[in-house]
């Protein structure tokens, strides 16, 4: 009899923050994500099943932290080093496929048979270590698709008939064409086209250094890892564009070491991503496992995994899996259905929440998705260019791209080679960042440059 649910997250998700030799801080990076969870489900589950959830934030034993803390630094030959970063991830992506038991050992205190898990993006170490005691457990992860109508949890667990109980709840294929459609309504009113893209583009889309998907063999996968991948793709399109992640490093480290195997035919630009995959010019998408690939594919688009479709990854290690508007999780007949399947019988009490705000409104963002529909004309985002290697259109493209001019006249084939060679002086290497860096330039009556 299900007499417990348990409220969680990716407990193994922590950075470890160093403050002298022998200890550390604990930060568990999902505290927010499964607090907010816990209060979107907690009333429409209480008045349905009489049921208060539990809420697991992960162990904060000092003591066990700093031995599992100091066992992963001697592992991995890091307590010597003084080049600390603030954060170390590296302990995430360690016990990702596999969690170490002492990182379970507070929720293994709590747990029943007769529990159920209610997780948010467990890892699939965590998931297994749950399987292996005999306990359901129900996960859910953000859908990468952030253009349907709102947001959607693509649901998995260990229990058929748990997911069986949910279908009626389910995405449908004509749900999703209509968003399909209504993607494309939103494309056709775009104002902010931007004229220089050649037909045949290609994106490179960047993931933020701590994702969760871009982890394999215990390791933080980044797009230097596929570097020669990349650069043989590349090489078949007129032009690519290197997409950053809007919160991913703000200095673009990576991006630029990207930039610079590619050579002269791309540019890194924070563009929205939905005004590159909504364009007929952009042919192809590159990405680890990004969302953004997801819709690109879904949109018709051709796209390269370097590791692997998030949808497959969140889904490979679950005996079943659903789609489902996120805000039936704050309703009483979602939780009826769940107990049901446990034997259960459940009230249905009606709850005047119709005109509360949707789970997307009160996380308080929309994926960029909102910034695409709003049609608000975009800040001049700051590019980056190699000039090294430029040949044929390409040369007319980026004097396109980045509007180069004096007063209201596009400078002259001469007045770009020598703002070329004033850059590249600089100490940039090949790397145009800014003419107004330049004195020279700003000699030159340069007003105005969009990057």
């Amino acid at each position: 009899m299900l007499r417990k649910i348990i409220v969680t997250g990716d407990i193994s998700r922590i950075g470890i923050r160093r403050i002298d030799e022998d200890n550390f801080i604990i930060e568990h990076n999902q505290t927010n994500n499964i607090r907010f969870i816990y209060y979107a489900i907690r009333f429409a589950l209480l008045s349905s099943t009489g049921i208060t959830p539990t809420i697991f934030l992960g162990d904060t034993d000092s003591e066990l932290i700093n031995e599992v803390s100091r066992d992963f630094l001697k592992n991995e030959n890091l307590m010597e080093t003084n080049d600390w970063p603030n954060h170390i991830y590296g302990l995430h992506a360690i016990n990702y496929e596999s969690i170490d038991e002492r990182l379970m050992s507070a929720l293994d205190k709590i747990i029943d048979p007769d529990d159920l898990i209610f997780g948010f993006e467990m890892s699939p170490g965590m998931r297994k270590w749950i399987e292996t005691r005999g306990i359901k457990f129900i996960n859910l992860t953000f859908h990468p698709l952030r253009f349907l109508s709102d947001l959607y949890f693509l649901i998995t667990s260990n229990d058929y008939s748990i997911v069986d109980a949910l279908s009626e709840f389910s995405l449908t294929d004509s749900d999703l064409e209509f968003c399909k459609d209504n993607f494309f309504a939103i494309a056709s009113r775009n104002t902010q086209i931007i004229p220089w893209i050649p037909e045949g583009t290609c994106v490179i889309a960047s993931q933020t250094l701590s994702d969760q998907s871009v982890i394999s063999e215990s390791k933080f996968l980044n797009l230097n890892f596929f570097k020669e991948r990349i650069i043989c793709e590349s090489e078949k399109h007129p032009f690519s564009i290197i997409l950053p992640h809007p919160y991913g490093d703000p200095m673009w480290k990576i991006e630029e070491d990207v930039l610079r195997s590619i050579g002269g035919n791309a540019m890194i630009m924070p563009i929205n991503g939905y005004q590159l995959i909504s364009d007929p010019r952009v042919s192809k998408v590159i990405s680890i496992s990004s969302g953004l690939g997801c819709e690109a594919k879904c949109l018709g688009k051709d796209v390269d995994f370097l590791l692997e479709n998030p949808i497959d990854r969140a889904t490979r290690s679950s005996m079943a899996s659903i789609t489902v508007n996120a805000n039936i999780i704050r309703q009483p007949i979602f939780w009826s259905k769940i107990t049901e399947s446990f034997g259960l019988n459940a009230k249905l009490p009606i709850i005047a929440n119709n005109n509360s705000p949707s789970l997307r409104q009160l996380l308080g963002h929309s994926w960029s998705f909102e910034e695409f529909i709003s049609k608000k004309p975009p800040p001049n985002e700051r590019r980056w260019i190699n000039l090294g290697g430029l040949k044929g259109n390409n040369e007319t493209i980026i004097r396109s791209a980045f509007k180069l001019t004096v007063d209201t006249e596009i400078l002259s084939q001469a007045d770009f080679d020598y703002h070329s060679q004033v850059i590249t002086s600089q100490g940039k290497g090949v790397f145009f960042r800014s003419l107004l860096d330049s004195d020279a330039a700003k000699n030159r009556g340069v007003r105005s440059i969009c990057i």
